[in-house]
């Protein structure tokens, strides 16, 4: 979840290229923590039609350049950073591969794994593979946003109106993000036809 103190300083970025919700108050309700936000208008990228994907995906391309050019001053590290704008890796590679080690964020999921039809194989094959490309990776640091889907962007009319849930921001090589939406691309049926490779 969005820290709400992350969700303000995030809308301080907010530009023509980069459209996020001002966060107008923020506060705790039991065990959860919440941010309100101006309403932001538009439908999910999730849902577009290939047709309006296609119209979209200029502004789209856009708004990854424009979260790419965020001004880390007065920032460190790599990987998901804190409200105080700090980040827990020492170099790019090494957020990467701390994929494979389980957090408080996400306890679990290895035993769950490890127990499941699927087994941790193709998990520990998959990390081993990364491993052995990570020292060529450039030394690259800008803002990620690392969700720019699950109807975490809004648009209409060929224009991303929104970019919410910064939950899962971090800093590394900006090129995560396109690499994410070629990732996801397939799992999109009605966009089987429209090529983000070559967008």
């Amino acid at each position: 979840m969005t820290s709400t103190r992350s969700a303000r300083l995030i809308a301080g970025f907010a530009g023509p290229g980069l459209p996020v919700p001002p966060v107008l108050a923020r506060g705790v309700a039991g065990t959860w923590h919440y941010a309100i936000s101006t309403r932001a208008h538009g439908i999910g990228v999730d849902d577009l039609t290939a047709t309006d994907v296609s119209l979209t995906l200029p502004s789209l391309l856009t708004t990854l350049d424009a979260i790419g050019g965020i001004d880390l001053a007065g920032t460190a590290g790599y990987g998901i950073w804190t409200p105080d704008g700090q980040a827990p890796y020492d170099s790019w590679p090494d957020a990467l591969l701390a994929i494979g080690t389980e957090t408080a964020r996400v306890p679990g999921w290895r035993a769950a794994l490890a127990k499941s039809e699927f087994g941790l194989g193709t998990v520990e094959a998959g990390l081993a593979a990364l491993a052995a490309l990570a020292p060529y990776l450039p030394d690259e640091r800008h803002m990620i946003h690392g969700d720019l889907l699950s109807h975490n962007v809004l648009a209409a009319g060929g224009t991303v109106t929104a970019v919410l849930d910064w939950g899962n921001a971090l800093y590394g090589d900006s090129l995560y993000d396109a690499a994410w939406l070629i990732h996801w691309w397939p799992w999109y049926p009605q966009w089987r036809g429209v090529d983000i490779d070559v967008a």
